[in-house]
């Protein structure tokens, strides 16, 4: 009997034993594929994308009992083939990739201490693994990269509206420092200042008014002048690109009134100020988000491919499919990238 009483806890204390081993294998063994996996990922993220590439973010609908899922690939433009790419955080609507493609800036509405809506602008790394807040009173909107990689323009709501430029090369090098914001276009009266978008050489800020395209030094030296005007307040250009090339200014064209559902892509010319519209919306496209391709050729864009809602559970009403477009700078070979008829794509990117 207390031999078999011996032999019982033996044989429960190797149990024990061989169940505790099993449970280290099984967490080294998590630990080996989870190290695995994040080294391959991130080689993927950093060494994978090729050039000429989109990198597109948006979300899919599954059916109408689930709320929709979030999706992110790249598209190669030259081999119309989708790449895997790391999944970034919510970037808002109009992200900027840096010319030397290792930083992306974006702005994002958040609740601030004082439970109020506000508008920060991040600095977040290409890899995703650094995020950087850039310190702006108030907040500001759609940030922009100077061609040189060192400052960022962008707008800012609120008092004190208008376009600013702020160097932030000393968060890129990683020092503790709050960049100076400086005040470079004041907004008067109720005529929102909104797009500003650089001059490839860094010298000069185009911005809309109203609708109106106007330029001003980017050192806030000299005086602005109006590229294109709205006097007869029959056409408003928003969203504005300014090409790689320097001699066009890309934008989403919209006819009053400026509710009007119909927007078409459009290209001003910089010499001779004539404005080619380059795509015909009938009133579903809704085109937004123009940007260039690295060599000036194309012009990426997003557009509604149906007025219907996607299925799916949303909080604030499901929105209209999109896709993502390409098309020359001629008008010809407008293609859809996209090919899905269940997504919508918040924002996109070249990856030059």
């Amino acid at each position: 009997m207390i031999n078999d009483s011996i032999t019982s806890r033996q044989e429960k204390i190797i149990v024990t034993l061989l169940i505790t081993i099993a449970f280290l294998l099984l967490l080294l063994a998590m630990e080996v594929i989870f190290i695995f996996n994040k080294t391959i990922y991130n080689k993927a993220s950093k060494t994978n994308i090729p050039n000429n590439s989109l990198i597109i973010t948006g979300y899919r609908s599954i059916n109408s009992f689930s709320f929709m899922s979030k999706i992110q690939y790249t598209f190669n433009i030259e081999k119309s083939t989708v790449v895997n790419f790391k999944s970034l955080e919510n970037l808002g609507d109009t992200p900027d990739l840096s010319p030397n493609k290792r930083w992306i800036v974006f702005s994002r509405y958040e609740t601030s201490e004082d439970n109020e809506s506000i508008s920060n602008i991040y600095i977040i790394s290409i890899d995703g693994n650094q995020k950087i807040l850039i310190p702006i009173p108030h907040g500001g909107t759609q940030p922009i990269w100077s061609p040189d990689g060192k400052q960022i323009a962008f707008y800012k709501p609120g008092w004190g509206a208008g376009i600013y430029v702020t160097d932030v090369s000393c968060l890129l090098r990683g020092e503790t420092c709050i960049p100076e914001a400086r005040y470079l276009v004041k907004q008067s009266g109720g005529e929102k200042i909104e797009s500003p978008t650089w001059s490839p050489n860094g010298r000069q800020i185009a911005y809309t008014t109203a609708g109106a395209i106007s330029i001003i030094n980017a050192d806030g030296s000299g005086q602005g002048y109006i590229l294109i005007s709205n006097n007869k307040k029959s056409r408003q250009i928003s969203q504005i690109r300014w090409s790689p090339r320097g001699n066009y200014i890309a934008g989403i064209c919209r006819e009053v009134p400026y509710y009007s559902l119909i927007a078409n892509l459009c290209i001003v010319d910089i010499k001779t100020e004539r404005i080619t519209y380059l795509t015909n919306d009938d009133g579903i496209g809704r085109t937004k988000f123009p940007k260039w391709s690295p060599d000036g050729q194309k012009i990426a864009y997003i557009s509604n491919i149906s007025n219907k809602s996607l299925d799916g559970l949303c909080w604030e009403g499901c929105p209209s499919p999109n896709s993502v477009f390409t098309i020359n700078v001629d008008g010809s070979e407008n293609t859809r990238l996209t090919l899905s008829d269940n997504e919508f794509i918040q924002w996109f990117f070249w990856y030059p």
